[in-house]
């Protein structure tokens, strides 16, 4: 069918043009464009540092990077060994765990772990393990090859967000009062903390009630500008709603 649309004669050119592509990655682009060789500490200080990271941190010539991981759900494997391994308890779908490095405005970094074999305190493995472990690795190649496709994939969608994708800076008009603010407020005490524990609100379980402007009397007319400031940017003020739930 996609061959089709396409005006190629064979489904399989589908494949093999798709194959194409990824070892044009592979092999030519992200090299050279992509990864911790691709650019320099010096250029993402200078280029790819957000002006309000900058001010609420008082860093200059310093590289500050953001650490964060996620889920990427995929069917099941057939590779039983993989399945189990993917398979996540508290989601209850086989998925897998991408861990992201990006600057304060979103690009991205991209990094490589080497990691030796773990014989514990041991000298070596016992003839036992290594031929089990030797059985295993025969059959388990195939994962390994699921995995570099995956990490593959990974890749030239980071690329393709640092070279095309916009960068994440927002609310250029109200970084000085948002970090102002910000920094007054570090160090004050959360006094509704103090008196939900106080008065154990948190224990209690009462129903939702509706209010009216009638009810709400001497709560504070605000802007839209105002609210921004006050959730510390438009982010945070569009998950304004989530936190209901």
């Amino acid at each position: 069918m996609i061959a089709s649309l396409l005006g190629l004669e064979r489904e399989q050119q589908v494949s093999e043009y798709s194959q194409s592509v990824l070892h044009s990655f592979e092999k030519d682009i992200l090299p050279r464009h992509f990864g911790i060789n691709a650019v320099s500490r010096k250029e993402l200080i200078k280029n790819h540092t957000s002006e309000i990271a900058q001010k609420l941190y008082n860093v200059e010539n310093k590289l500050m990077i953001i650490s964060d991981g996620t889920y990427c759900r995929h069917e099941k494997s057939t590779n039983n060994e993989y399945q189990r391994k993917s398979f996540s308890g508290q989601k209850k779908v086989p998925l897998c765990k991408p861990f992201t490095l990006c600057t304060t405005d979103g690009y991205i970094i991209g990094f490589e772990v080497l990691m030796p074999a773990l014989k514990g305190k041991r000298s070596q493995l016992p003839t036992d393990e290594s031929n089990e472990s030797r059985f295993v690795t025969k059959l388990r190649w195939v994962v390994e090859a699921v995995h570099e496709n995956a990490k593959l994939y990974f890749r030239i969608a980071s690329f393709l967000h640092n070279k095309f994708g916009k960068r994440l800076n927002s609310d250029h008009d109200l970084t000085d009062e948002i970090v102002d603010m910000m920094k007054l407020r570090r160090c004050e005490k959360n006094t509704l903390f103090a008196e939900v524990e106080a008065k154990k609100w948190i224990r209690r379980k009462l129903p939702f009630r509706s209010l009216t402007s009638k009810d709400l009397l001497d709560f504070p007319e605000m802007t839209e500008r105002d609210l921004k400031i006050l959730f510390t940017g438009s982010y945070q003020l569009s998950q304004a709603v989530s936190y209901l739930a």
